[in-house]
């Protein structure tokens, strides 16, 4: 009989990693383009981690002939500054993910927290709190993010507050929507008339079946927030100008995009891949953890 049980616990164990490979293959075969993306941005993640070993030239360094064409020194030339183009744009890939994960991470954190315990504070603060969700909603997220930059002054970290509060308010609404579902199923009634208290009923009932609308919303913002903030250093506003920024590097050759467009061109082409694989990756992640939006 022990024989039989400790043959048992080892087949188990050993299953598990096939049953777990085997469900990664099922969603690979069901999502090709998730996967693709996903290959995509792992590539972008492993240089962004290595990009201070191979880059070929320090990015803020000037000491370049501006405008030199692509060559074997600078596979993808100089910028007007004379800044290798490879280098700034390598070193920008950190800079893409900085923004981009912390500002949604803080964006959908906060608004979607505001969102899961707001209905337990009354129907007044509640009222109150989609008031002002709809005033932010009404102005153009630019615009709003063009605001805060202004006051909080042109830096990776204001950035980053920046484009949090701009995810704030459709975060809160879309987590406040799945919060109002969950909250009107039987067992919620249940877990009310035996007395358990918001607190619990938080952590226990509504963050796990909410925790897949966390995972939507950061999954699919993260291009958004890494446009945003190409869109920001490409107005002049967002990050310093000698701060590598794939908008600041697309900035900086428009001016002389018809005699120079390796300038504007290849930077552009970074980022486009970047955010398509991204979304890509997002698109999947939805698809799978609520099937209902399929194809939205």
């Amino acid at each position: 009989m022990r024989s039989g049980r400790g043959e048992a616990v080892a087949l188990t164990g050993v299953g598990r990693p096939q049953v777990a490979w085997s469900r990664w293959a099922r969603w690979a075969r069901q999502h090709p383009e998730g996967l693709v993306g996903g290959l995509v941005v792992l590539g972008f993640a492993l240089l962004a981690v290595v990009a201070p070993l191979v880059v070929p030239y320090p990015p803020k360094a000037t000491n370049f002939a501006p405008y030199l064409p692509p060559s074997g020194a600078h596979p993808l030339g100089t910028d007007p500054l004379g800044r290798d183009i490879l280098s700034r744009a390598l070193w920008g890939t950190r800079v893409a993910f900085l923004v981009g994960v912390l500002s949604v991470a803080g964006g959908v954190g906060v608004g979607g927290m505001l969102g899961m315990v707001l209905p337990f504070c009354g129907r007044l603060a509640d009222m109150l709190t989609q008031r002002v969700v709809d005033i932010l909603m009404g102005l153009p997220a630019v615009i709003l993010a063009l605001a805060l930059m202004a006051i909080l002054g042109g830096k990776v970290s204001t950035a980053i507050i920046a484009i949090a509060v701009v995810l704030v308010p459709a975060s809160w609404r879309t987590v406040r929507s799945a919060t109002l579902e969950v909250l009107a199923r039987p067992y919620i009634e249940a877990a009310r008339a035996v007395g358990c208290g918001p607190i619990r009923m938080v952590l226990f009932y509504l963050l796990p079946n909410v925790a897949p609308v966390f995972l939507i919303l950061m999954s699919v913002n993260i291009g958004y927030a890494v446009v945003l903030e190409a869109s920001l250093s490409f107005l002049g506003v967002g990050l310093p100008p000698d701060e590598p920024s794939w908008g600041s590097m697309i900035a900086g050759g428009v001016p002389v995009l018809e005699r120079y467009p390796w300038v504007s061109l290849l930077p552009a082409l970074v980022l486009s891949l970047f955010v398509l694989s991204i979304n890509l990756v997002g698109d999947a992640i939805r698809d799978t953890l609520d099937p209902r939006l399929r194809g939205r």
